[in-house]
């Protein structure tokens, strides 16, 4: 959802209401991402701006894909 979005917007970038708005809703990301615990952006960030794989993640934060997993449900509830 929120890829696809930012998606949409970048699709547009001649219009500067598209402009104004892509930036809005960068922002917002921005401000979301931050009110979460560090662990849960990051995780967010890596997967769906970042697009890393699960196990990109994992090794990076040296656990399981599995793991990875359930982090990201419970990031995606916050």
């Amino acid at each position: 959802g929120l890829r696809a979005a930012l998606d949409a917007l970048a699709h547009d970038v001649a219009d500067p209401e598209a402009l104004a708005s892509q930036a809005d809703v960068g922002r917002l990301v921005q401000l979301v991402l931050d009110s979460l615990p560090p662990r849960y952006g990051r995780v967010l960030e890596w997967k769906y701006l970042d697009e890393l794989s699960m196990q990109e993640i994992a090794a990076r934060l040296k656990t399981t894909p599995k793991a990875i997993e359930s982090l990201l449900s419970r990031a995606r509830a916050a």
